[in-house]
Parts: C-alpha cells; structure tokens; sequence
C-alpha cells in the first residue's frame, strides 16, 4: 500500500511538472551601469527578424524548455508577453538610460526610408532567446545588432551574446521555474548593457549624422 502510494504521488509530481511553465520578463535600466552619451543622436529601435529556428516553434511567446535527461522536452517555458515587443522596449530604454533619445518600434522590421526614424535605426536578427532547464539551468541572448545611419546603409554590424548558467542543479520536472524567469530576466539585462555600450555602435553614435 505505501509502494502503491509513493508510486501514485511521484506520477503526479511528473504530470503536474509536465506542463507549459509561464514567466515573467522584466527590464529595468541599470543606469549606474551606464556612462551618461554626450549630444547622442536619436536612435529608433525595431523588431529584429526572429531566427530562432526550432527554439521558438514559430510561438512568439516561447522562451525555453524543461529537458529530460535523453534531451527530451518534457514541459515549453512561455513568457508572459511575446518576446520582440519585450526585447525591443528593453533596448529603447537602455538606450534612454545611457542619456540617448530613443524609441521602440516592434511591430516592423526597419526599411530604408521608414518616416519613424529622426536619426539612427537599430535592429538586425534574434538568434537565441531562451532559458532552459536541463542538467543544469541557464539563458541565453544571442543576435546580430546592426545600426543603420540615417541615410539607410549599415553603420555597424556585430554578433552580441550573453550567457548564464545557474548554480542551481537542474532537476527535470521539478526544477524551479523562479530560477529560469531570474536568470532570462538577468540574460536580458546583460544582453542590452552589452548593446547599448558596446564600443563600436557608441563610436558610430557619436558621429555627425548624414
């Protein structure tokens, strides 16, 4: 009977882990963290084209998974937000935060001539966007950032990432979803300071526009 009972109690930890986990994704500047830019043009920044591939199902939402120990899925990790909104708002206020005028536009991708730009235009390709659970926990940001000069033509393009693992163990089912909302939400702050200050796209920013 006990055998039958911890039997009983264990299947429905592992239904009950099964499915879909929700997090919450939040920004907020680092302001400390960032050098005030001196006279910086305005910088409008876009929806980058989503080349996630097979990471995010073609679900919007989608920001990771749990895996069991043969690399199988055993639950989808869903933001509560669609993730390019989320990721385009967070750079548009990193880059306030650094005393540079920007704004987001995360319903398009940016097209030579678009009337939202007054200066600069940011965007480029997403190629990871996930926090995942398998021996152990971690995130991971990853894209392609090109800054556009106002006449259009690429002022800048490079490969930006950042990556975390946790300390915590991983544990399949039972793994701690706060653990993966904490460190996607830490990914996502690291991934934009890395934008925002990155040498090449603050030496372009601090060029006459033309």
């Amino acid at each position: 009977m006990r055998h039958r009972l911890v039997l009983m109690t264990l299947t429905l930890l592992v239904l009950a882990g099964c499915g879909d986990k929700r997090i919450l994704l939040n920004y907020v500047p680092d302001a400390a963290a960032s050098k005030p830019a001196e006279d910086a043009p305005a910088v409008t920044v876009f929806a980058f084209r989503d080349a996630r591939g097979d990471e995010s199902d073609g679900n919007p939402y989608r920001v990771g998974g749990v895996y069991g120990g043969y690399g199988n899925r055993l639950s989808t990790v869903l933001a509560e937000k669609p993730v390019m909104p989320t990721l385009v708002d967070a750079l548009a206020a990193g880059f306030r935060a650094r005393g540079v005028p920007a704004q987001a536009v995360a319903d398009r991708e940016f097209r030579a001539g678009d009337s939202s730009v007054t200066g600069y235009a940011l965007g480029g390709e997403l190629r990871n966007f996930s926090t995942e659970a398998r021996f152990t926990n971690s995130a991971h940001i990853s894209a392609l950032v090109r800054l556009y000069a106002p006449n259009g033509t690429v002022a800048a393009e490079k490969e930006i990432s950042h990556r975390i693992r946790s300390e915590y163990g991983g544990g399949g089912v039972l793994t701690s979803i706060d653990d993966l909302q904490r460190i996607m939400n830490e990914a996502l702050a690291k991934f934009v300071q890395r934008v925002v200050t990155d040498p090449d796209i603050t030496a372009r920013l601090r060029e006459t526009p033309r």
